[in-house]
């Protein structure tokens, strides 16, 4: 039985004249769907984000008492999805075709795939380096700031991502937000999803002083 985000990707493809060719099932682990962007062949995977247990038990709170409050690590959830869907994309991607996973939340109250969640899923959280003066009548300052831990794509790892896209339904409609990746074997070029109109984002090095942030690509 096909997933709520399997059915909306589906329906983008249709709307948008692409191709989607659902990939057969074995016994190892394969990802879902060819898709054909004009003449540019991809290999395409869905994650969807449920609600686990902490979720729907902050959403009975604030059913019962209008608020609730939690926290997680930024970008945990979108972690746990790139370790799932790597293996399978780079089953039939690497070296050859490009590779997207698409990604769509269904758990209420938290927006677990802005931006934010996917630059610290994809390269690491925000660290701030401090000096340690040697003498505490000196104050400390801010040496470097920069991705630290608990990146998922490098320059030697999941490569076969090409692009983390965000699967979006809301009032305007269905919308793909496409998060590129520095790293891709096999890169995107900007116009394959900005001739869907599709929002699209590249890391920007901001330099030694300021974390790196997504800058909007050409269209």
């Amino acid at each position: 039985m096909k997933t709520e985000s399997e059915k909306l990707f589906e329906h983008f493809c249709v709307t948008k004249s692409i191709s989607c060719e659902k990939i057969e099932e074995k016994s190892s682990k394969r990802p879902d769907y060819w898709i054909s962007i004009g003449d540019l062949k991809v290999v395409a995977e869905v994650k969807q984000i449920n609600p686990n247990k902490e979720d729907k038990a902050k959403y009975k709170e604030f059913k019962e008492k209008g608020f609730a409050v939690g926290d997680s690590p930024p970008g945990a959830r979108v972690r746990g999805k790139i370790t799932a869907s790597a293996p399978q994309i780079s089953s039939l991607a690497k070296g050859k075709f490009p590779g997207l996973l698409v990604l769509y939340n269904t758990v209420p109250l938290a927006n677990l795939l802005d931006p934010y969640h996917i630059k610290v899923a994809m390269y690491g959280l925000d660290t701030v380096v401090i000096s340690r003066p040697a003498s505490f009548e000196e104050r400390p300052h801010v040496i470097e700031r920069k991705s630290g831990p608990k990146r998922k794509l490098t320059k030697k790892h999941n490569t076969s991502i090409s692009a983390i896209a965000v699967l979006k339904n809301n009032q305007n409609g269905l919308s793909l937000d496409v998060y590129h990746n520095q790293h891709a074997a096999i890169p995107f070029a900007d116009g394959v999803f900005g001739e869907l109109g599709c929002e699209q984002y590249r890391i920007k090095d901001n330099g030694q002083y300021e974390f790196i942030s997504w800058n909007p690509a050409k269209s």
